[in-house]
């Protein structure tokens, strides 16, 4: 999960999947830093942009950086289609930024420095290139021990796929653990709130779908497998999530925290 080359593999899938689901809570963090247009604005592992996107349309000057070459592909694509062109999207590593000291009025990170192997540098980064008077809004999935239907699909899945490494507890998972490495990294007034929503799938053969296409350790997976072997356990899969879930819709409720901190 630490390797680029592994979100180059799933940046297709995670933009055409995986953004839109997340779009939701982009916006969530742009309201609670109170952006104001004209703002600069820095998306540090913007993935395929989602929260960039979301900035851009608001009237920021926006800046992105990811150490995957095919995510910035995705952003830039998903730019040009808006007609947004105004970016400076660039494939660099969120522990050595390529910007001056106190750059930018405003700088997220959505679900991506739980995943780092250096968050301590990560965070230093971002607080030395936010302004004086800026803000900096942090992102990461709650523990999703506490969420009793993904406990289920995962055991589901893991049935099937017992090598699968499904990590339920991703480090800052509690608020309280956001609040500590941020406040650790020189930020003040740190503030950690947690938001809920759900989502709905057509199906239960839907979401698996999904999953499969973009989600980074089911990728992986199914890139070892190949294509016989993989279609023989998601079949599999798909009659273990019927037989739990039924053949209906499926609702999916995802906890994020969201932290609030300045300079």
């Amino acid at each position: 999960m630490h390797a680029p080359q592994t979100w180059d593999r799933v940046a297709p899938g995670y933009a055409a999947e995986i953004a839109p689901t997340f779009a939701c809570f982009a916006e969530d963090a742009l309201q609670l830093a109170c952006l104001v247009t004209g703002e600069r604005v820095l998306d540090v592992a913007t993935g395929p942009g989602t929260l960039a996107l979301a900035a851009a349309r608001a009237g920021a000057r926006v800046s992105a950086i990811d150490f995957s070459q095919q995510m910035i592909a995705e952003l830039r694509a998903r730019f040009q289609r808006e007609g947004l062109s105004e970016i400076d999207a660039r494939v660099a590593d969120a522990t050595a930024l390529p910007y001056e000291d106190g750059a930018f009025d405003a700088v997220f990170s959505m679900f991506a420095l739980n995943l780092m192997a250096d968050r301590t540098a990560a965070f230093r980064e971002i607080h030395r290139v936010l302004g004086r008077a800026g803000r900096a809004v942090v992102g990461t999935p709650a523990s999703l021990t506490r969420l009793p239907a993904f406990v289920d699909v995962c055991d589901v899945v893991r049935r099937t796929l017992p090598d699968l490494d499904l990590d339920m507890e991703l480090p800052l998972s509690e608020p309280t653990e956001l609040w500590g490495e941020m406040s650790a990294a020189g930020f003040g007034s740190v503030e950690v709130q947690s938001i809920k929503r759900a989502f709905t799938y057509p199906s239960a053969a839907a979401l698996w779908s999904v999953a499969s296409r973009a989600g980074a350790p089911i990728v992986l997976v199914r890139e070892a497998m190949g294509p016989e072997r993989w279609a023989r356990a998601s079949e599999e899969i798909v009659r273990g999530l019927e037989q739990r879930f039924g053949t209906g819709p499926q609702r999916i409720e995802l906890s994020v925290n969201l932290a609030l901190a300045g300079r």
